[in-house]
């Protein structure tokens, strides 16, 4: 987790650092230690999408918390292979973070309501969006990638990989090999979030959502 405001995420944040540090500790054994970092997982249980359709299903409003959030979102798919070939490339004390979409809160439910109305025989038209305000420690951006961090970050086609410190120091026992990856190159105030990026769009967010069965979320 980058800059946690929840114990949640301070949790996540600490999670990482203790795996990491095990790694660099670990010493002659052979276990190799490394993490991953997800975006929002679409569709997986306790995420937006079921709330949402129970809330459309029986006729409530749909509750919005501010119309400028913007979410990382990923597909369970997305999150399985992540995770294997993470541990492919894992060479121990690295964070791997798949490159994702941006979307913004507001699109994603307008696009649910047009696809879960009529499926209980509702009018889209007559299912209203409630704005009930953040939630205590809910940011409006998504941070996955600190400035800091990238001074130790590569990349490949499709995701970040954060190394260590002392992976960087070819003399050191802890020093990895980053032939295969590119080195990201970056301002130093840049930072991976999602008010960097340019939100996907209805018509994209509808693409996403194909992929799934959403009569099974």
């Amino acid at each position: 987790a980058v800059n946690p405001t929840t114990v949640m995420g301070a949790t996540k944040m600490l999670g990482e650092r203790l795996c990491i540090s095990r790694d660099h500790a670990k010493g002659s054994h052979e276990t190799t230690i490394s993490c991953v970092r997800f975006g929002n997982v679409l569709g997986s249980r306790g995420s937006i999408i079921p709330l949402i359709r129970n809330q459309i299903k029986n006729g409530d409003s749909v509750t919005l918390t501010n119309e400028e959030m913007r979410r990382f979102f990923m597909s369970i798919s997305d999150a399985a292979n992540l995770v294997l070939k993470s541990m492919v490339l894992a060479q121990g004390g690295e964070i791997f973070v798949l490159k994702m979409p941006v979307v913004l809160i507001k699109d994603l439910l307008e696009v649910l309501i047009e696809e879960f109305a009529p499926k209980f025989r509702k009018d889209p038209n007559s299912i209203k969006m409630e704005k009930i305000g953040p939630r205590v420690g809910e940011k409006l951006n998504e941070d996955l990638i600190s400035p800091i961090e990238f001074e130790y970050c590569y990349e490949t086609d499709d995701m970040y990989i954060v190394f260590p410190p002392l992976a960087l120091n070819s003399k050191h026992p802890s020093s990895k090999d980053f032939s295969m990856y590119r080195k990201v190159k970056v301002d130093k105030d840049f930072n991976y979030s999602t008010i960097d990026k340019i939100p996907l769009g209805k018509e994209g967010i509808r693409k996403i959502l194909e992929c799934l069965n959403l009569n099974d979320v």
